[in-house]
C-alpha cells in the first residue's frame, strides 16, 4: 500500500478526506436543524483529521470548532 508524506496509506487519506467532505455537506444541509454541539463535535473531528490524525490539543479544536460555528464561517 503506498504511503503519503505523513505515513499514512493513501487510502486512509482518501478516506479521512471523504468524511471530512460528507460532514461538512451535512452539516451544511442542516446547519438549521442541528444541535450545536452536534455540530461542533463534528466540525472538531474535522480539524483533528485535518491535522492528519496526529495528536493535538482537543480542547484546542473545540474551542476553535465553536468559535467558527458562532460565527457562522462553517
Amino acid at each position: 500500500m503506498k504511503k503519503s508524506q505523513k505515513g499514512r496509506s493513501v487510502s486512509s487519506a482518501s478516506r479521512e478526506a471523504g468524511v471530512a467532505a460528507r460532514t461538512r455537506e451535512v452539516l451544511s444541509l442542516q446547519h438549521d436543524r442541528i444541535e450545536p454541539d452536534v455540530a461542533i463535535r463534528a466540525r472538531a473531528y474535522e480539524i483533528y483529521l485535518e491535522r492528519g490524525d496526529r495528536p493535538g490539543n482537543p480542547l484546542s479544536d473545540w474551542l476553535q470548532a465553536e468559535r467558527e460555528y458562532r460565527e457562522g464561517s462553517r
